[in-house]
């Protein structure tokens, strides 16, 4: 049985899979680092490609079943203008990204760890 989840997330990084999909490792805050498939996004009639991407703050709806997960929508919030970033900035907050990937464990959320990531 599979339930639907909406979740306030941080894009950390994504690994383009086959033709067409793509594996993200997200951060909530109410679930912590989570991974998730979605599926057929780097089509050119995919609305989802442009908004999974790295470091993009995004509201994210999850169907979870058994062990997997799918990503099923994704919007993107936009206060997080990473475009925008001069070079120097950007790498930091790559750093940043890593050190968050190497420091925390699956499902285990920090709402202050989130917050801090937004900033």
């Amino acid at each position: 049985m599979s339930r639907t989840l909406s979740l306030d997330a941080v894009v950390l990084r994504v690994f383009d899979i086959g033709e067409a999909d793509r594996f993200c490792v997200f951060f909530t805050r109410e679930k912590g680092r989570l991974a998730a498939r979605a599926r057929s996004v780097r089509k050119t009639t995919s609305r989802l490609g442009g908004t999974l991407l790295p470091f993009r703050h995004i509201k994210l709806q999850l169907s979870e079943s058994g062990h997997s997960s799918t990503v099923t929508g994704a919007t993107d919030v936009g206060d997080v203008p990473v475009e925008s970033l001069p070079f120097h900035a950007f790498m930091r907050l790559q750093k940043g990204m890593e050190l968050l990937l190497a420091l925390t464990e699956d499902h285990e959320p920090s709402a202050p760890i989130f917050d801090l990531l937004l900033q």
